[in-house]
C-alpha cells in the first residue's frame, strides 16, 4: 500500500468548516502532488548523476532496501492514523499544522541539501523554492483571513 502524498490535505480540506481554508487546502492537495514530482525528479537527477560518476549502474544494497522498507511501513502506520487525528482538529488547528508542517520540512531539507554535490543542487533548489511558496500561499490566506491573530505566521 503506499501513501498518497496530499492524504493530509484532502483530509483537511474534508474537515474544514469554512469555504476559504476547504478551497486552500484543495490548493495545498493539487500543490501536494506537484511537490511529490519533484521529489521524484530529484531522485531520478541523483541517481543519474551518481551513476555517470561512478561508471556503473545504481543499485540500492540490502540494508538500504530494509531501511526503506521500514520507512515506508512507519509512514503507512502514521497514515492510517491521520484520519482520526484530523477530524479532532478546527480550521485555525488545521492551518496551524499545514503552516509548521511545511516550515519545518522546508528547514530540514535545506539542511539536507547543502550537503548534496553539486550537480544535484538545482533540483534540491527547485523544492525549496516550491515549499517556499506554498508556505507564502498559507501565510497570505491567513494574514488575510478572520483566522489572522488567531494562527500565528511566525
Amino acid at each position: 500500500m503506499s501513501t498518497d502524498s496530499n492524504q493530509f490535505e484532502n483530509l483537511a480540506a474534508k474537515q474544514a468548516s469554512s469555504d476559504g481554508v476547504r478551497t486552500l487546502f484543495e490548493l495545498l492537495a493539487t500543490r501536494a502532488v506537484a511537490l511529490q514530482t519533484l521529489h521524484d525528479e530529484l531522485q531520478k537527477v541523483i541517481v543519474t548523476n551518481r551513476q555517470i560518476r561512478s561508471g556503473k549502474p545504481f543499485r540500492f544494497s540490502q540494508r538500504q532496501k530494509r531501511l526503506l522498507s521500514e520507512f515506508q511501513k512507519d509512514a503507512e502506520d502514521v497514515t492510517s492514523e491521520l484520519p482520526a487525528r484530523i477530524a479532532r482538529l478546527n480550521d485555525p488547528a488545521l492551518l496551524n499544522v499545514a503552516l509548521r508542517s511545511e516550515t519545518q520540512q522546508l528547514e530540514t531539507e535545506g539542511k539536507l541539501y547543502t550537503v548534496f554535490h553539486e550537480e544535484d543542487k538545482s533540483a534540491a533548489e527547485k523544492i525549496l523554492a516550491f515549499r517556499q511558496e506554498t508556505i507564502r500561499l498559507i501565510t497570505d490566506f491567513i494574514e488575510h483571513s478572520e483566522f489572522r491573530g488567531t494562527v500565528s505566521t511566525r
